[in-house]
């Protein structure tokens, strides 16, 4: 009865959101295989071929010596070798593939955009219920709680994944049918594990939304910390540790027949899991009286401002010290620092602060 009520309320927004996901890994492929031809034909063009015998020593001045233009040609327009690793490692030899054609999309506005877009199916899964009241609705129908989450997951979460799965899958397909096997070559085991990289890093942005539309009630700040979520990762993803950063660099954001450092894919699973605790704690323990709060759930209040103000900051300190900063830089420190316990007790407890100056104020009138 849930998975027909869910369809009926969401199924046209539902069916746009499927058909965008596959056509955007649908233009990511064709954009790669229009590149490589572009790359193509220009190496083999009678200009290249001229500018290459004037000056050979320009473009093989990184490679071994004794390299050839054929060596120069072939290693800029592979892509991936069936005898490559599952995930992609920096190796300055010629036998490895190069990925300037996979992750050109990596740097455009394109993907920024899809990983909102991601993120923000996952914020309107909950949020948008919460505040149309149609949570009400369903607690009227004498279902636990418990069940109206599960269900609600399985069926929103299962469709993202489902439509996900089926634009990798295209997008592989476009890019082994469109450039030959000599510098594009994978083996089914590599395909798989590609595949399934690239879905469970946007099922992750997904999983992230789903906790903050369930997490957060305001009606303007809720909405507003999508934006802050993802400029909050991009800054602060840089003051990890090299071993952190090296394992996040295989994050897939296109079936690119290279998958996520198994370390890291571990962390995505424990991250989802754990990311959907949270969010069925406060789904379960969010009264109606809380609709308009920034976070529902009032026993999350104080974990989750030590995790923004305090965790932040040590992640800050440790970032600083890690690049040696000098200590003439320590006054940019205390104002980030400055700013992040600022916003941290803005966005948690502005509503707590203004409630309890009006009473005060009422008390002394």
């Amino acid at each position: 009865m849930l998975y027909k009520i869910f369809w009926q309320r969401s199924k046209w927004i539902l069916l746009f959101a499927g058909l965008a996901i596959i056509a955007s890994f649908y233009l990511q492929a064709t954009d790669v295989v229009q590149q490589w031809h572009q790359s193509n034909e220009h190496y083999h063009s009678k200009e290249f071929n001229q500018y290459f015998k004037e000056t050979p020593e320009v473009f093989l001045s990184d490679f071994k010596k004794g390299s050839t233009k054929e060596d120069f040609i072939r290693y800029n327009l592979t892509l991936h070798l069936a005898d490559d690793d599952l995930y992609f490692r920096n190796k300055n030899d010629l036998a490895h593939a190069d990925l300037l054609y996979y992750y050109h999309s990596t740097s455009s506005m394109s993907l920024w955009f899809k990983i909102m877009c991601f993120l923000t199916l996952g914020f309107v899964t909950f949020f948008v219920d919460l505040k149309t009241r149609f949570n009400q609705y369903l607690f009227t129908l004498n279902i636990k709680k418990s069940r109206l989450f599960s269900q609600k997951v399985l069926f929103f979460s299962g469709f993202i994944l489902a439509t996900t799965l089926l634009g990798c899958i295209l997008a592989q397909i476009i890019l082994y049918t469109s450039i030959p096997n000599e510098y594009l070559n994978a083996t089914f085991i590599q395909a798989i594990y590609s595949i399934f990289s690239t879905t469970l890093t946007y099922f992750t942005l997904y999983i992230i939304g789903l906790v903050l539309g369930a997490v957060l009630g305001h009606m303007i700040l809720g909405p507003i910390s999508i934006v802050l979520t993802f400029y909050y990762l991009l800054f602060m993803i840089p003051l990890l540790p090299v071993k952190v950063n090296y394992y996040l660099s295989t994050l897939q954001f296109m079936p690119s027949f290279y998958g996520l450092h198994p370390y890291l894919l571990v962390l995505l699973i424990l991250a989802i899991v754990c990311g959907l605790l949270l969010a069925y704690y406060s789904f379960n323990h969010t009264s109606l009286e809380e609709n308009g709060s920034y976070i529902l759930a009032p026993k999350l209040r104080l974990p989750i401002f030590l995790l923004m103000s305090v965790g932040t900051s040590l992640l800050l300190i440790y970032g600083y010290i890690r690049e040696q900063i000098l200590v003439g830089d320590f006054h940019k420190i205390f104002l980030y620092l400055l700013f992040i316990w600022g916003i941290s007790i803005f966005l948690v407890y502005h509503q707590t602060i203004i409630k309890k100056w009006r009473i005060s104020r009422e008390n002394r009138t």
